[in-house]
């Protein structure tokens, strides 16, 4: 997920939405940058953490990106979930808080312990459990999950994206029991690519971008190339006691653990167009490199704590209508003053094309599928104006729509990127969107996504 700097707004107060649709007002936030360029600030307050451990430790890394004190890519990103307890038998009464974000999980194992230690909180070894397909649940317990490994795409567009490589895709050469070790290369360009069959290869000619070798790792036996081995190792802002310093922004071996493949090229669909893509599976988190973005965010983390959530928690049940709103074809209705917009992709992270209003009215969106178990719908909020919640209504018969609440998580990106979530419905065949902002500007919020679970 990356998060560019706007070149139009020139100023803007900050407001949150909470799980309970409240509005709350922070206030307003400026900065100054090389070309005082102004940037948004995310919505994530307080009450939103389940621990006020996982604030600061989201605030330290994070904060200083959505403040638009450093120019680089997350390392937690939006939260994607609530707190919520999970089974770990090496915890007091054998579970543990945790919370997930777009890049990972956040955990207190130990909650007598002191909270000034580095590791009063954990970072989840995600990746090794989506590649292996087992799920840990103590220090040396281990569950399998019954989707065995992950099928979810590493890098690239979560839809339409057959080229890239899934997590299970590196099952047969990553070192999950400390084999598949590959000798020192360091000075040598990173040319080894993966087929979508596991196959390892080369290719010389990617060569031509320039990446060699940086860093190797005596424990499982892999090669860092130079990109990756900066990312984890810069120096930046960082935000802890109220005030920003500098310094190394990670401990690279406890935030992504020990790389557990190398390094490898790969094609992925990118905000709808297939790129290059070199991809390293880490134990904890997965780094991506693609050279055609710009320079600031080549090197990302992958979205692992999102992949990780759903391949844990497959409840949401079976995709059966997944709308990128790029026409009216998965629409059963609307109402006439809905159009698309296909413009300005780098502020809405890639998303091609949104469903927004041509005047400022309560505009209106149904989508039919028999037997609806639960919906996630992707909506962006211009942070030039007070968030005003979409209004979601459910429907057996589309003769009378109940309104539901959604659970509603996310909240950074240079348009506000949130998520709504309905689940466990029953006897819903219909589902109805309504624009309930009748003040500001037309154009705002816009729709990016619906996807809706059987």
């Amino acid at each position: 997920m990356r998060n560019k700097v706007s070149k139009f707004w020139p100023g803007f107060a900050l407001y949150s939405v909470t799980s309970s649709v409240r509005l709350i007002r922070f206030g307003l936030v400026t900065l100054l940058l090389s070309s005082l360029i102004l940037c948004p600030a995310v919505k994530v307050f307080a009450a939103d953490f389940a621990d006020p451990a996982f604030q600061l430790r989201w605030q330290q890394v994070d904060k200083p990106v959505t403040d638009g004190l450093a120019q680089r890519s997350w390392v937690w990103g939006s939260m994607f979930s609530s707190g919520k307890k999970e089974v770990y038998k090496s915890a007091p009464g054998n579970q543990r808080l945790v919370q997930y974000f777009d890049k990972g999980r956040m955990e207190i194992t130990n909650p007598g312990a002191s909270r000034e230690s580095q590791f009063y909180i954990t970072n989840g070894l995600l990746v090794t459990e989506l590649i292996s397909g087992q799920i840990q649940t103590g220090d040396t317990e281990f569950a399998p999950n019954s989707a065995g490994s992950s099928q979810k795409v590493v890098a690239g567009d979560p839809e339409n994206n057959a080229v890239a490589l899934t997590y299970a895709n590196f099952a047969p050469v990553a070192s999950l029991n400390r084999d598949n070790r590959s000798p020192n290369e360091v000075g040598q360009l990173a040319i080894k690519t993966l087929s979508k069959d596991s196959r390892p290869g080369s290719n010389a000619g990617i060569g031509n971008y320039g990446i060699k070798y940086s860093y190797y790792d005596e424990q499982l036996g892999h090669n860092i190339p130079a990109g990756f081995w900066n990312f984890m190792n810069q120096q930046g802002p960082l935000f802890s006691n109220g005030s920003l310093s500098n310094g190394l922004v990670l401990d690279w071996q406890v935030t992504l653990g020990l790389p557990l493949t190398e390094a490898y090229w790969s094609r992925a669909v990118i905000g709808g167009q297939e790129k290059d893509v070199l991809v390293q599976m880490f134990e904890r988190r997965t780094l991506t490199y693609t050279p055609s973005n710009a320079e600031a965010f080549q090197v990302e983390m992958g979205n692992v704590g999102q992949h990780y959530y759903t391949w844990r928690y497959s409840d949401l049940g079976k995709v059966a209508l997944t709308d990128d709103l790029n026409d009216w074809s998965k629409v059963y209705r609307h109402t006439a003053n809905l159009k698309f917009d296909t413009t300005n992709l780098e502020y809405f992270e890639g998303d091609t094309s949104r469903a927004y209003r041509s005047q400022t009215t309560n505009e209106e969106i149904v989508w039919k599928q028999a037997g609806m178990k639960s919906v996630a719908v992707e909506v962006y909020f211009w942070p030039n104006a007070p968030v005003v919640p979409l209004a979601l209504f459910t429907s057996a018969d589309e003769k009378s729509f109940e309104e539901v609440i959604p659970q509603i998580s996310g909240g950074v990106g240079n348009w506000f990127h949130f998520t709504y979530t309905l689940t466990n419905l029953s006897d819903v065949n219909y589902l109805k969107i309504r624009w309930n902002n009748t003040e500001g500007q037309f154009w705002n919020p816009q729709i990016g996504r619906v996807v809706i679970f059987v």
